[in-house]
């Protein structure tokens, strides 16, 4: 889920890579098949140490969240730290037990979805995936949990982005959170090519705006790319406090986004404490992490392209640098 703006610190983390579906554009590579989970001490103690850190929004994703056994201790001591908590799921295992002891230590429940029923249900490899997910939301509902559907763009599903908007509306949800596809992960084998283009996302960020103003006062609508003309002004300006800071569900702590190239992660939560990786972190780390920046903006702006993912522009060319430090 998307929290925007100058104080927002986001602590991301992902607890376990099993999942009830398959979907073909996860980033994890989540599924049935997975097994594990990260121990709910390493992530209390990672909550206490990242809200003393400065980080004020808790987003736990998956896999599917809500099969990680430990998920209402996880939200509760984030609460009791003073962060905002959300949960991004899949919808379809929402059960009322589930629900009543998530009431009150949810901030926002992100909700996927894919497409109009039949799309939805071939990307989440389930022919009841919708169903399972909209029959689910009455529970949150009544749960009085506030709910988001986050909606990854693709170029077969740029035309279910108004139907995705009015159901949306429909269903009682506060925002419609657009993420163009990132080619990571069991995407790039299984949605290869389903990436939007340039003109296409030109067309998408119009829907977007288009969609704003329909909704305007019942819906938000937020599409996750920026143009060119949202870059900031100054490459120095890059916040100290890096976020979303992402913990893996092997433990690793990263920057940025999940599976961010290994060269510039924190650490293992199995071998260090998140407060005695930061320090350490910005004495052999944030000076090259500042200049992957400056890089990436650069790159950007020499370039012909009007949106950007910018993480996902630095994860590629930190990979590329670790690329160059291997054949060194």
């Amino acid at each position: 889920m998307t929290f925007t703006g100058p104080d927002v610190r986001i602590l991301q983390i992902h607890p376990t890579r099993l999942c009830n579906l398959r979907c073909l554009h996860c980033y994890s590579s989540s599924g049935p098949q997975e097994r594990g989970e990260l121990g709910a001490p390493l992530l209390l103690q990672a909550v206490s140490d990242a809200s003393r850190l400065g980080y004020n929004v808790l987003s736990v994703s998956g896999g599917e969240p809500l099969l990680y056994s430990q998920l209402a201790p996880l939200c509760r001591e984030a609460r009791r730290n003073k962060m905002i908590t959300t949960l991004v799921t899949n919808g379809t295992v929402t059960t009322q037990r589930k629900m009543d002891e998530l009431r009150g230590l949810v901030d926002m429940m992100a909700i996927s979805l894919d497409g109009m029923p039949e799309r939805h249900n071939r990307i989440r490899g389930s022919a009841r995936a919708f169903q399972q997910m909209a029959d689910s939301l009455q529970l949150v509902r009544q749960a009085r949990i506030p709910f988001a559907f986050v909606f990854t763009l693709t170029r077969e599903n740029l035309h279910d982005l108004r139907w995705a908007a009015s159901f949306a509306v429909a269903q009682g949800a506060l925002m419609l959170q657009v993420h163009p596809l990132e080619q990571f992960g069991r995407a790039c084998s299984d949605l290869r090519g389903e990436g939007l283009p340039g003109r296409e996302m030109g067309a998408a960020w119009m829907m977007v705006e288009y969609l704003r103003e329909l909704h305007r006062g019942k819906l938000m609508v937020h599409l996750d790319s920026l143009s060119r003309y949202q870059l900031p002004d100054a490459p120095g300006d890059f916040d100290e406090t890096v976020s979303p800071l992402v913990i893996e569900d092997d433990g690793t702590v990263s920057p940025l986004r999940y599976g961010f190239p290994r060269a510039f992660a924190f650490g293992s939560l199995h071998t260090r404490t998140l407060a005695e990786m930061a320090p350490d972190w910005k004495r052999r780390h944030e000076s090259a992490f500042r200049g992957l920046y400056r890089e990436t903006l650069r790159n950007v702006r020499e370039s012909d392209q009007m949106f950007v993912n910018l993480y996902e522009m630095m994860a590629e060319a930190a990979a590329e640098s670790e690329l160059v430090a291997l054949s060194s």
